[in-house]
């Protein structure tokens, strides 16, 4: 199970190499969400689907 602090920790991480980091020195998690989802609709992330697949198939 995954803690919040790993996921802050992974957030903060993408931040400092994307430019997600605020005047103050706070990461920015709304940029850094949308940067995120950009590069998920753009592939930069990989070929994934959201969908599930039908019933039967393995």
């Amino acid at each position: 199970e995954e803690s919040p602090g790993d996921t802050e920790a992974l957030l903060s991480a993408i931040a400092r190499q994307t430019g997600g980091i605020n005047r103050r020195g706070d990461t920015d998690y709304g940029k850094v969400a949308q940067t995120l989802l950009n590069d998920y609709r753009s592939g930069k992330l990989g070929n994934h689907t959201l969908e599930l697949p039908p019933a039967g198939t393995d």
